[in-house]
């Protein structure tokens, strides 16, 4: 998936290009799964934080 100031640009789904007007049956699960990275991300900054004391 490819956002652009929070809009989605392009979708692949197992190398596939979908359709711009299906892109809302897909949105739920993929926010679902960015809030997970970010959370992970932050976590991983948190611990290089503590890792550089």
């Amino acid at each position: 998936m490819v956002k652009v100031n929070g809009k989605i640009k392009a979708m692949l789904i197992d190398g596939k290009e979908i359709p711009e007007e299906q892109y809302p049956k897909y949105e739920k699960e993929f926010n679902a799964i960015l809030e997970k990275i970010e959370k992970e991300h932050e976590k991983g900054e948190v611990k290089g934080e503590a890792n550089n004391r």
